[in-house]
Parts: structure tokens; sequence; C-alpha cells
């Protein structure tokens, strides 16, 4: 192997497109195909028979231009059998021989847009001129201008017109109305629209994108798109309509997976969407109904006029959608009949499908499909011999430089010339005969390249074979040969218990790291398994297992042999190539491959691991979207909750039940296809993460949520070793802040907005910042019930009654205490409270020495809404409170101006307690003189000796809103009316309009009483009989009464 041309020739190589590799390239890795089912006459008696790839050539093929007969060919194999490979094959055969009649045009699948695919027509050379090709090319530079996002919208908004259209449906008429209705919400046109969603999908079909695919993706619907989740609803159900809500509801799984609604699930709606995708596309494109067949007609016409047939090769129908049903409809079309006035020229097509793909359009095109060539599972590895020298070819040419490839190719591509890599680095290795010439198979071996491929857990085609075995293994050996073979370690070991047993019963006692023991006993695991035959067998000299000794020794596992045989093999002995091949007897033969012997097949105990294993090794090995395996990934975070001491790594409790409780999950799975952004710590695809998932795996199913099950000790390893190393990861998430800072946002938000409750609401009444005490925040919550508001200003009382509502203030001061609480155990919810009141202290006086300032809008917004809860309470706190503080300056200052207007003082006169105490002796005799003469009015003396003896607290009451607070801080302002001056001010200036009130009763009495009597006569100046005897006194009184 030459490493370096590896290096840079592997991804071209091992381009598993077969449509975007080189001619040559592709040429020298073909192998024929033997498995092959060739069926005619479908609509009838289907006769098949297993032909080989030359003979469907011949017979369909050859001499071509002298065959008149109308074929319409369909090449049906599942997802990577080589359908791709054998149609590019045949156009390959077919540019070889050079047809002069015949035009062969090849639709690719890196081009097969539906614009892409009217292109490929458009540029046949012989219909240049065809009419109306300045209309078709319009057609097909259509849209060019249009953003990608806006064309994107165009599409999904062409479906709610399709919807809004539909008379008939498969779902009921309310359905329809509510599913229109669930599409329109701006959520779910945003779901519909993220990034690999459907309608980029369909996008990707309609624009020339020249987007290379490597799976037989189709452009429609799924039922993940419609599969809906909690998070997603509770987002849905605050802004979308009722109709809406009620859709997305019934598109919720239950427990069981199943769906509430039988007629309308996720299942129905992606049928009833796809019936709409092809109308969609071709209405985005520009494409009138006919449009299609028409193009395609006149291109027919125009090569009948030159004389020419056409063969169409389209390598994958599934791809074209959009135009797969016209383009069918177009094929079908002969030249002969009724059509032979049309003068169109013969058609011979050959299109690959998806077998999925093929069962939907076969019922209606089964009378016009001249043969079906079925390309099995199995068509190339089946044949032992096939299958070693499919993979002897790949390493060959890629050890080989690029241009001699080409040179073979631009020489003819002759067999006889075929160019052979001459193996330099590692000699004396097993090889392939392949016409008489030895291609190297390092790293492999026959006896490895078949377990491996008896290994392989998907389809066996030759997709796969380059996927799970030629790639990987190239990869590994040339990026760390130390850690061959590498993609095998974390597969479960093909070999039996006692042999695992042996293996690390030898391992333990090396005088190795830990580390170390662990990789070198998953090498030899793969080696002895795969390379092997699964046993630790040295009865031949030199070889282990059946494995020479020299490929221990190659791949670091020199000392591991050293101890199973006894002796040294720093000296190899020769690798025996010949012997080797007698023990692997496939070279040049056409036997049928089976499972190594040796090695029992382990049976299926349980088929969701087997499922989760799938799903976990094509997320790591393929790249593909991690899914359908999420209760894993909650079980990782269950895990990490369970097992890292919370307490002891500094983080309280509080902290890891906030993020427990979050919608937010604690991992997220690179590749994940729900929830997406939507964890807080982002696992990569990596060897570890993969170790970690089948671990974890392994507990959840096998285990039931346990570590129960045999082997449990290696996955526990595993586990803890990860969560060791990630630890400090997943402690800094949780506990919130950074080595920067000693205590999280959150918690620093709840202390200050404790101290502004307490003095907004009277408890804590300080004369200074300093006088705020750290065992205010340990009173319980009857210490902190909402007092009355009588006195303050309206937007005091306002904030204060929002401080209070739903319980804000009592769920403020527990976050203080339980996240200084010290629990016993992980009772996060423990009602009794141990306070470390010495962190407590610490954290007060730090914000007390800043004067319990903080740059609130500095504050981010965290992910974990219970963690801005703090924040967004003192935020709205801290918003008020300057407009809070100047009403009741205003307030405090009418209240002042007014107990100045019944004094009779000027402006900025300061009281003092001899004037309460004097105006309200003068209110006292005022009272007893009214009783004293029976005057009707009711008597206050004791509320004006009440106040009387307060007046020192009126005095002070009235000091304080009327002091010069501009040089004050706001919290300082607070704490100087936290007091609540303005009650006592108000009581006192309530009761002086009370008596004011009386005074002017009294006067207007005794004037009613003097015109009584004048009126009578009974009343002069000079004389009253009535009242002469106390007329002395009755004066004394009005002038009372008048001052």
């Amino acid at each position: 192997m030459n490493k370096q041309n590896v290096l840079n020739r592997l991804s071209d190589v091992l381009n598993v497109d077969s449509i975007n590799s080189s001619q040559a390239d592709f040429l020298s890795t073909h192998v024929p195909f033997r498995k092959i089912t060739v069926t005619n006459d479908l609509s009838g008696t289907p006769i098949s028979e297993h032909i080989s790839e030359e003979e469907i050539f011949n017979k369909y093929f050859a001499d071509s231009s002298k065959n008149d007969q109308h074929e319409l060919i369909v090449v049906d194999g599942s997802s990577g059998s080589g359908k791709s490979h054998f149609i590019r094959w045949i156009e390959a055969k077919l540019s070889a021989e050079e047809t002069k009649n015949d035009v062969v045009l090849m639709i690719r699948r890196s081009d097969n847009t539906l614009k892409g695919t009217i292109k490929q027509f458009l540029n046949i050379e012989e219909v240049k001129n065809i009419r109306n090709k300045d209309v078709y090319e319009r057609l097909v530079k259509a849209n060019q201008n249009v953003s990608e996002q806006k064309f994107k919208i165009e599409i999904y908004h062409k479906f709610l017109v399709e919807i809004a259209d539909d008379d008939e449906s498969i779902l009921s008429s309310s359905d329809r109305k509510n599913f229109r209705e669930l599409l329109s919400s701006s959520e779910f046109e945003e779901r519909m629209l993220m990034a690999g969603g459907p309608i980029e999908r369909i996008y990707s079909k309609i624009v020339d994108s020249n987007t290379e695919s490597e799976e037989d993706v189709l452009a429609l619907f799924d039922v993940e798109d419609f599969t809906l989740d909690y998070d997603f609803n509770m987002k849905l159900k605050s802004n979308a309509s009722k109709k809406a809500v009620k859709m997305a509801n019934k598109l919720l799984p239950e427990d069981d997976g199943s769906f509430p609604d039988e007629d309308c699930n996720p299942q129905k709606l992606v049928e009833y969407m796809n019936s709409k995708v092809e109308p969609v596309i071709k209405a985005c494109a520009g494409l009138e109904p006919g449009d299609f067949q028409q193009i395609f007609k006149e291109i027919r016409q125009e090569l009948y006029l030159q004389g020419k047939n056409l063969i169409l090769l389209i390598e994958d129908i599934t791809s074209c959608t959009g135009i797969n049903r016209d383009l069918l409809d177009a094929l079908i079309v002969k030249h002969t009949g009724e059509n032979a006035k049309d003068k169109m020229c013969r058609l011979k097509s050959v299109i690959g499908t998806t077998s999925e793909y093929f069962r939907e359009f076969r019922s209606n095109y089964i009378d016009r499909i001249t043969t079906l060539v079925t390309i099995e599972d199995g068509s190339i590895g089946n044949v032992a011999d096939d299958l070693i020298q499919f993979v002897a070819k790949y390493l060959n040419v890629m050890s080989l430089s690029a241009e001699q490839i080409d040179q073979w190719y631009q020489d003819g591509a002759l067999d006889s010339e075929y160019p052979v890599h001459e193996e330099s680095e590692v000699k004396s290795w097993d090889s392939y005969t392949y016409l008489g010439k030895k291609i190297s198979l390092y790293p492999f071996t026959k006896k490895a390249i078949i377990n491996l491929y008896n290994g392989i857990d998907v389809h066996k085609t030759p997709r796969y074979i380059i996927r799970k075995i030629i790639e990987p293994a190239v990869d590994s050996i040339v990026q760390d040969k130390n850690m061959f073979p590498k993609f095998l370690l974390s597969k479960k070991p093909n070999l039996k218990f006692d042999i695992i047993d042996r293996v690390k019963s030898i391992v333990v006692n090396m005088q190795l790291s830990e580390d170390e023991k662990d990789i070198l006993t998953k090498k030899a695991f793969a080696i002895l398994g795969y390379w092997g035959d699964g046993t630790l067998d040295i009865s031949k000299k030199g070889y282990i297992g059946g494995i020479h000794v020299a490929i221990f020794k190659e791949f670091g596992l020199a000392s591991f042999a050293e101890k199973i045989v006894g002796n040294s093999i720093v000296t190899a002995e020769k690798f025996e190539d010949e012997d080797d091949s007698k023990r692997v007897e496939t070279s040049n033969t056409n036997s049928v491959l089976t499972a190594s012997p040796t090695v029992e097949t382990q049976p299926i105990v349980n088929k969701a691991f087997d499922d989760f294993t799938k799903i976990l090794s094509e997320w790591h090995y393929d790249k593909k979207s991690f899914t359908k395996a999420y209760p894993v990934r909650d079980e990782i975070s269950k895990f990490v909750f369970a097992n890292i001491s919370w307490q002891q790594e500094g983080v309280p409790l509080i902290s890891v039940q906030k993020v427990e409780d979050s919608s937010y999950d604690l991992v997220e799975i690179e590749r994940q296809d729900k929830k997406v952004g939507k964890g807080l710590v982002f696992l990569e695809d990596t060897d570890e993460t993969y170790q970690l998932l089948l671990a974890i795996g392994k507990s959840y199913y096998l285990g039931k949520k346990s570590w129960d099950f045999e082997g449990a000790a290696s996955s526990i390893r595993v586990a803890t070793s990860w969560l060791e190393r990630n630890k400090k990861i997943f402690v800094n998430v949780v506990k919130a802040y950074d080595d920067t800072k000693k205590y999280p946002d959150y918690l620093k938000c709840s202390i200050i907005a404790e101290v502004y409750r307490g003095l907004l609401n009277g408890d804590y009444q300080v004369n200074k910042i300093s006088d705020l005490k750290t065992e205010l925040l340990l009173q319980g919550n009857s210490a902190r019930e909402q007092q009355s508001m009588v006195g303050h200003s309206k937007d005091w009382a306002d904030l204060v009654d929002f401080m209070y509502s739903g319980n804000t203030a009592e769920t403020n001061v527990d976050t203080i205490q339980r996240y200084f609480n010290l629990i016993q155990g992980n009772d996060k919810n423990a009602k009794r409270k141990y306070i470390n009141y010495n962190q407590l202290d610490t954290i007060f006086k730090e914000l007390k020495a800043n004067k319990f300032d903080i740059s609130i809008d500095k504050i981010e917004s965290d992910v974990i809404n219970s963690r801005n809860e703090s924040r967004d309470y003192l935020k709205k706190i801290l918003s008020r409170v300057e407009r809070v503080v100047e009403s009741e300056s205003l307030e405090g200052k009418r209240l002042y101006d007014k107990a100045l207007y019944y004094f009779g003082f000027p402006d900025n006169t300061e009281f003092e307690t001899e004037d309460i105490k004097d105006l309200l002796n003068e209110v006292i005799e005022f009272y007893k003189d009214t009783e004293t003469y029976g005057v009707n009015i009711p008597l206050r003396t004791k509320a004006a000796i009440s106040l009387k003896n307060r007046s020192t607290e009126i005095v002070k009451a009235l000091g304080i809103v009327s002091k010069d607070k501009s040089e004050m801080s706001t919290l300082e302002k607070i704490m100087v009316l936290a007091y609540n001056p303005m009650k006592i001010i108000k009581e006192f200036l309530d009761f002086l309009e009370l008596v004011d009130a009386d005074n002017s009763s009294v006067y207007k009495q005794m004037n009613l009483a003097k015109e009584a009597l004048t009126r009578s006569g009974n009343w002069s100046d000079d004389v009253d009989p009535r009242f002469e005897e106390n007329k002395a006194e009755f004066d004394e009184l009005m002038k009372v009464v008048e001052g």
C-alpha cells in the first residue's frame, strides 16, 4: 500500500456515487455482477432467469441500431445494491462500441433536478436546432434570480394553495382545515423550512443545484416531518390558532408510539402531502401539464429527422421528483402503431429505481415495462472470489496515482494491461491473483474480508462493502496504524465467551496502563474475530487462531502474541501466502460465502437493542442522523445527574434541579434530528461518544435501566471513565458561572431583589446600607408577609403588590436559602435547611460593598428559563423603583406643604415638637368647649391626645419628607422612605381636616341660632332676655370659634 497515494486518492476512488467518479477509476474497480435477475412480461406470466451483465448487454443493446424494438427496462434494487454502477457500465459499454445511429444520454443523479433534467435533454448535440428551443431554455432559467429563501417560502405557500383548492382528500373536511391552519402558523412554517427539512429537499429538485447525493433520498415528506413533540406543541399553543393546536395534538405520539387519531396521524399526512408534491414542483418551476411530454416528443421528432434513435439511461427515477410521472408517461410512448404519424425516433430507456418506489408505480405501468432487471443484495459478495476481487481492485487503484489509471484507460482499458501496484511497504502479505497478477490485500486477508462482509448489519451491497469495510479500514491504517482496526474497536467481539475471557486474562497481567490494556484488548478481539477463525489455536507453527504471527506484529500486537505462543516473534516468520490461500479456499472459485464456522452467531435476544445498535452504527460510521434513540440520550443525562457528587464539586442541588427541570436537555448528540440546539453539552460524533452511547444503550435495553446484564462491568467502566474525563464540563454548565466568578448571576439577582423587597415592604428599616445584615436573609416566611401600604404612594404600593404576586417573593427567598442549604444525600427538595452561613455571608458582604448595584442589562438571558426568573424579577423591580421613589417623594412634598399651610408657616420651615403640641392643645380645648356648651359635633379629644403623644414621631416624619435627597442613591432614598413617614403625616393631616370641618360646623350652628333669635325679636346687641346672664360667656365662645 502506497500510503501517500492512498491519502490523496481515498475520497476519489471510494466515491460511493459512481456517477461522480472518473471513468478510469470506475472501470479499474469494476467487478462483474453475477446475481442479476431478468423478468419479462410483467403483465402476463412473469418469466425470470439469472444471467450475467454481459448477457444482458448483448441481448438488449448489442447492434442496437439494427433493433427497432421500443424498450422500457427498469433496474430495481435496494439502496446501494449497485444500480448506478450497472447503468453506468451500460453507458461505458455503449460508448466503447461507438454506435453510429444511437444517441446515448445519461441522466445523472448529480443533476437530476427538474430543470437539470430538461437542460440535459436540450444539450444533446443532435437537437440543438429543435424548434421552440429558446422557449424551453427560458423555462430552464426561470426563477434563477429569486433568492433561495424566498423561493422556498413560495414552494411552501404553493402547498397551502393546493390544500385550499382540494375538494377530494383522504382527510376529513375539518382535519384538512385544521391542518391548513397548522401549516399557516409561523412556528410550523419554520419547522418545514429548516435545513434538511422537506421544503429544502423539494427545493433541491427544482433548481439546478448540482448537488451530489450518496443516498437514494426521495424529495418527499416523511413521517418524522409531522411527528411533533411536547416542547413544540407548548410553543405553538401560546402563538397559534386553536385549530392549529388541535391538529398539532393529533401529531403528538403516545407513550407507546401510537397516535390518538387513526384517521389523521403523521402517516396519513405524509400520504396526503406527497400527493401534492409533483403539482407543486411543476407549478413552482413554471411547467404546465403536458409541457415535459411535449419537450420530449419534439426531441424525439428532431432525432427522427436526422435518422437517429435514442438510448436514455436514468440512474435514479426516484430522484426526478416533480417530473418522474411525466417522465414515465413520456418513456412509455412507442414510435410505432398509432404514434407512427408523429414521426418520433425509437426509444430504449433504462431507469434505475429503488424497490420501494417501484412498488408505487408498478401497477400503473406494468403492461408497458418490457423488462425488469433486479440487482439483488449480495450480487457481488455472495461469490467469494468476486468479493475479494472487488476489495482488491479498490485497494490497488487507491495505491496507484490518478495518472497511471488514466493512462491505462486512454490506452484502451485492456484487462491484459491492467496496472497493479507493487507492494514495497509491507511485503509477503496475503494477496489476490487477478489475471496472473498479485494484488496485495493489505491491511486485509481473504478471511478478514469474508468475515467482515458477513458482519455487515445492513444491505450486503457494493455501497456498504465500501462504506463498512474498505473505507474505515483504509482510513484507520493510514491515519493511525497504532489504533488499527479502529473501526472495529467498538463492535461486539466476534468471539466465543471463553475466548473473550482468555484474552482478558492474558492482557490484565501485562505491564501496561489501564488505557493501554483497554485498547490492546479491543484490538485483539477485532483481529482474532475477523482476521482469524475466532480461536487461540497455536497447533500450526507461526499461526494463532489461523492468523500468521506477522499480522500480530504488523498491527502492534506482538507482545500479546508472544504471551500466547510463549516465545519471541521479534523476527517474524515469512507470511505463508500459499498456505493461507489453501486455508481460505476462495481464489478464483465460485464458492458461496458462509459465516466462519468456528464463531457462534449470537441469537437476537433483544430486538430493541439490535435496532438501537443499527441506528448507532449508521450514525457513527455512515454519518447519518441520530434518530429514534432519544431514550438512550436521556439516560446519559440521568447517569450524569446521578453520578456526580454535586455538593462536593461546589454545586448546590438547586442548581442541579434547575437544569433537570429545564426544557433543555443536558446533552445533545451531534446530528440528532429533533430538538437541535436544545442541549447544554454537545457530544460530537467521536469514538468516545460512540462507546458511551453503546454502554448506556446496553444498560437501558439489556439491563432494563440497570447495570444488571452480562458484561456490564465493561460498560460501567466505559461510562464512569467518560464521566470522570468530562465531569468538569457538566459541573461548569450546571453551576452556571465560570472561574472568573464566585457565584451565578441568578443568585446575586435573588439576593439584591430580596433586599429591595425587604426595604419596600418595610421589613428592613435601617439608616444606611451598612446596617443591612446577612441574618435578614435567614428569616422565615412569617417575617416576610406583605405589609399594609397605607401611607405610601400608589406606585410604591403597586410595586409591592407585584413583588408578592404569585408567591414570587417567597420563591425568590427560597432560591437563596436552598442555594446555601447543606443537604444530606441528594434530596433536592429537603424541607429542613442547614444554611452554609459563611458562604452566604461572604456573597452578601460583597454585594453590600457594591451597594447592591448590578448591571442588570449586561446579564445575558440563560437557556435555562428558571435561571432567568431571578434576573427578570429584579429587572422589573429596578425598572420601577426610580418612578416609585419619585412618586413617593412628590407625595411627601405635597403633604409637607399642606402641613405648612395648616400652621401658616413659610416654605422650608423646620417643624418642632412644640409646634405640634401647641396646635393639638388648642384642638383639645376646642372640643372641651363644644362639649361644655352642648354643641352637636363628634368629640375627638382622645384622638388629639393620641397624636399629641406622637408629636415627636410626626416631626421626624415631616423632617424625612422635607429632607434634601438629591445626593442619595435610589436605594438610599428607599431606605429613608421605607419608614413610611407619610403614614403618620397623613393621619395627622387627615385629623386636622376633620377638626377644620368640625370648626366650620360649630360656626354654622352658632350663626343659625343667632339668626333665628334675631328674627323672633329675642336678640339684640343690648338685651337678650333669654341669654342675658350668659351673654358674656357666649361672646367668649364666639371669639374662640372665630379665632
